[in-house]
């Protein structure tokens, strides 16, 4: 690493600190796992490389990692943080977006939350075509929450705000039908607020609200709920993002208990972590979690910043 690196990285970790100790969540002094974060990168800003209250986070084929924030930047990095290119979403006057998909191409499907839309772009950030408007009807939105595109090539978007559902739409945008509705049973919603698809078809949802997750099979058929109110083993609270492994194992970003936690598809609950190793303490109000292959890659949103882990090397607490 050179000189300037180790500085710009200094000035990272302190201006995390401060971060961490300034938002809801008390920063930690690195975990035992620390070992499994094998690089890491943001800061505070809106410069190039830095974040606006990141709420975003994907992966695009070949590793390239896609963050978007509150300013409606989409940015690409490499898999170790090195800044590629952006582009900067025109309607974002009333707010900004809170979920994305890649789609089978290689496509960002984005949901644009206040624009009541989503938007299909490319990863050079030209516009292909959207779908959606402002309303609680077929085909419409109120908030959007999320964008996930199946194997089978079924696209599902959520949102909140108006009847809390998930809808289904074809690969080009066309509606097919509604999946839930707002309350308490299984099969509502309050604020879906994350959508992930595991390889058989079915549909995972982060139920943020009522702090659970929600599994339905690939004919959209409710088939599990997982989870329960709180902060131990099996329990969740706003649980913000959720993501598939290629082993079909689950991994949920908790915003409100400042962690990541680690399931089976059929809900077995198999540890949790919280310790990044930068030196900058635990995770605050982690909002994303996305992963390729070995690599889990964590929005670490109250840092203003992107851990990335190595699966196999991270110790996942049972407590």
């Amino acid at each position: 690493m050179s000189g300037k690196a180790k500085i710009l990285q200094k000035n990272v970790a302190l201006a995390c600190v401060l971060a961490a100790a300034l938002a809801g969540c008390t920063a930690e002094t690195p975990s035992a796992g620390a070992s499994a974060v094998i690089a890491w990168w943001g800061s505070r800003g809106r410069i190039d490389a830095a974040f606006v209250k990141p709420r975003v986070i994907d992966v695009l084929p070949g590793g390239n990692v896609v963050v978007i924030d509150r300013t409606g930047r989409v940015q690409t990095f490499d898999p170790l943080g090195v800044f590629v290119g952006k582009f900067a979403l025109a309607k974002v006057t009333k707010g900004y977006p809170t979920g994305m998909a890649i789609g089978p191409e290689g496509n960002l499907w984005i949901g644009e939350t206040h624009a009541y839309r989503v938007g299909v772009y490319t990863p050079g950030g030209n516009e292909l075509f959207a779908f959606g408007r402002c309303g609680t009807g077929d085909g419409e939105f109120v908030y959007v929450s999320d964008v996930a595109v199946s194997p089978l090539g079924k696209v599902y978007v959520s949102d909140y705000g108006g009847p809390d559902r998930v809808q289904e739409f074809d690969i080009e945008g066309h509606f097919v039908r509604v999946l839930g509705a707002y309350g308490l049973e299984a099969g509502q919603f309050r604020r879906p607020q994350a959508l992930a698809c595991a390889a058989d078809g079915s549909l995972l949802v982060a139920d943020a609200v009522n702090h659970r997750i929600q599994k339905f099979s690939a004919a959209g058929v409710p088939e599990a709920v997982y989870g329960s109110p709180g902060s131990g083993q099996g329990q969740l609270y706003y649980p913000y993002d959720i993501a598939v492994s290629d082993d079909q194992t689950v991994y949920i970003a908790e915003y409100g208990n400042c962690r990541v936690q680690r399931m089976t598809l059929d809900g077995e609950f198999t540890g949790t972590w919280n310790g990044d190793g930068a030196g900058t303490g635990g995770l605050v109000s982690p909002w994303g979690v996305a992963v390729d292959g070995r690599n889990l890659y964590v929005l670490d949103t109250g840092n203003s910043r992107v851990l990335r882990l190595d699966i196999d090397l991270v110790e996942w607490s049972m407590q």
